[in-house]
This record gives structure tokens, C-alpha cells and sequence, in this order.
């Protein structure tokens, strides 16, 4: 009787929560694809060419793929053009171009109805080339990363209908290329090709002292009934890239920008 008693409340039990057995059904990842476009103000120090700061304004375009769920990935594909002076200069004839790719994974540590909070790795690859005519016109300046390190992804829901998001990387190690501190009968040949081997030649690896890279982004999204958002954006980025014992190009920008997510 014992027995046929606890067979009865154990079915009872799993008549009234099925998802003992079952387990619990998992929601469907959100999925996004989005474009973003950001203007701000860039400030870039290349020591190998002259101690001073050259400052003026950025722009940029990225493609960003983003998968929320148990596990958080992004992929990015970002382009940046600036046009920099110095304060003795009149007029901005310095260029950079920057171009980014990357990946992150993050892992779900913390789950409520009003946040959501990954950590893991990302993998970053940055290319930055700089051309100074009024100091040199003859070399190109660049400095070009392989990088990996720590990512954050912090996602807040506010509202029905809106919600915070915040993202900060920092990447501590990776393979690097600069231009030697002496190129006395250097010249370069500005062809595409040309450029790509040059500004990717010469791969060293390296830690912090060498490499060091940092990106911060948060976004304030305001979705749609369908699940698009429309979002405005505050990002920063740090990045210092050099040799050991020899001078560093080091850059700072500050973004103000819109995305559309779909």
C-alpha cells in the first residue's frame, strides 16, 4: 500500500510539472544584424615621426552579426577615415584609415528578468594606416594587430519596448607589425598590394608592453513590435602598438552614433 502510495504522488508530480522529464524549454536566441554609423573626434601620437598630437574628426561604418542566448556570439566588420592636424598646422592634410574585424563568445553568468551578463574571450584583428605628408611625405605609418582578450557584455532591460547595452573589451596580447624607427632610403609604393604586404610584414608577437587595445561601447535600444530596434551609441577606443624599447603609435576615439538592428 506504501508503495502504490508513492507511485501515485510520483506520478501525480510529474502530471503537474511535466518539465521535470521534459526539461525546461529554452526561449530562441535573439538574432541581429546591424549597421551602425558614428562620428567623433580621434586624437593619434605616432612617437616613430614626431612627439606631438594630431587630432580631427572620424568617421565610420560597421556591420555587426549578434546571437543572444544560453551563449553570446559577435562577429563585426568596422571601416574609420579621419583627417588629423596638428595645432601648428593649418590645415588637415594628415589621413588615417582604420579597418577592424572580429569575434567575440561570451558565456551567461547572470540571468533575471532585467539583466543578462556574458563574459568571455574576443579575437581582434586592426589595421591602422597613417600617412603625415607635411612631416614625411614619402612613408606611410601603421600600426597592425592580432589580438585576443577579455569581453563583457552587458545587457539591461529598461522598458517594454527598450533596453540598455553596454560592451567593454580589452586585449592584452597578440601578434603586432610597425614600421622600423629607421628607414633612411624608405619610400613607399601606396598600391594596394603593395600596402597590405608592407603594413603586415614583419610579425612579432607580443604582451601588454606591446600591444594593448580597448573598446568600450554602450547602446540605448528602442525596439519595435516585430523586434527591430533603432539605438543610440556612445563608444571608445584605446589602442597602443609598438616594439620593444621603440616608439609607439597611440590612439584614442570618441564616438557619438546610430544603429539600426534587424
Amino acid at each position: 500500500m506504501k508503495k502504490k502510495t508513492q507511485l501515485f504522488l510520483l506520478l501525480l508530480l510529474l502530471l503537474c510539472f511535466p518539465e521535470l522529464v521534459t526539461g525546461q524549454e529554452e526561449k530562441s536566441p535573439y538574432i541581429y544584424h546591424s549597421f551602425t554609423y558614428e562620428t567623433g573626434i580621434t586624437r593619434m601620437k605616432e612617437k616613430i615621426l614626431f612627439p606631438i598630437v594630431h587630432k580631427g574628426s572620424v568617421n565610420g561604418l560597421t556591420y555587426r552579426y549578434e546571437k543572444r542566448g544560453k551563449n553570446y556570439h559577435e562577429i563585426f566588420v568596422s571601416l574609420r577615415y579621419s583627417k588629423i592636424k596638428t595645432d601648428l598646422e593649418t590645415e588637415k592634410v594628415s589621413q588615417n584609415v582604420q579597418f577592424g574585424i572580429g569575434y567575440c563568445m561570451g558565456f551567461l553568468l547572470v540571468i533575471n528578468e532585467k539583466m543578462n551578463y556574458y563574459l568571455g574571450y574576443n579575437l581582434r584583428y586592426a589595421h591602422s594606416l597613417a600617412e603625415f605628408p607635411v612631416w614625411d611625405e614619402s612613408r606611410a605609418y601603421w600600426a597592425t594587430s592580432l589580438t585576443s582578450g577579455i569581453s563583457n557584455r552587458l545587457f539591461i532591460n529598461n522598458k517594454t519596448n527598450q533596453s540598455w547595452f553596454f560592451s567593454w573589451d580589452i586585449n592584452p596580447m597578440g601578434l603586432y607589425s610597425r614600421p622600423d624607427e629607421v628607414r633612411i632610403y624608405a619610400q613607399e609604393n601606396w598600391s594596394l598590394s603593395s600596402i597590405l604586404k608592407t603594413t603586415n610584414s614583419n610579425i612579432k608577437p607580443g604582451l601588454i608592453n606591446n600591444v594593448l587595445l580597448s573598446n568600450f561601447r554602450t547602446e540605448y535600444r528602442f525596439h519595435s513590435k516585430n523586434d527591430n530596434y533603432f539605438a543610440l551609441l556612445y563608444s571608445f577606443s584605446y589602442s597602443r602598438i609598438c616594439t620593444t624599447n621603440e616608439q609607439p603609435q597611440m590612439n584614442s576615439i570618441s564616438n557619438f552614433g546610430i544603429s539600426l538592428g534587424f
